[in-house]
C-alpha cells in the first residue's frame, strides 16, 4: 500500500559486509545457510568455514530461564 520494501540484512561471515539475503552467493554448512558478497568470499568459507563461524552461536546454553 505504501510501497516500502523491507529487505532481510545478513552479514558476511567472512568479510563482515551486510548485505540483502536473496544474494546470488550463498553455501550450507552445519544445517544453516550463509549469504556471501561475492564469489571470492564463498570460496574462502567453504575452503575453512570452522573459521568464519562464531562458536559463541553453537555453544549451548549453561541455564536458561525456560528450563
Amino acid at each position: 500500500m505504501f510501497g516500502f520494501s523491507f529487505s532481510q540484512k545478513v552479514t558476511d561471515p567472512v568479510c563482515k559486509m551486510k548485505l540483502d539475503k536473496k544474494t546470488e552467493f550463498s553455501s550450507e554448512f552445519g544445517g544453516t545457510k550463509y549469504s556471501f558478497c561475492s564469489e571470492n568470499c564463498k570460496d574462502q568459507f567453504n575452503a575453512g568455514a570452522k573459521n568464519y563461524i562464531d562458536k559463541k552461536e553453537n555453544v549451548p546454553a549453561k541455564k536458561s530461564c525456560c528450563g
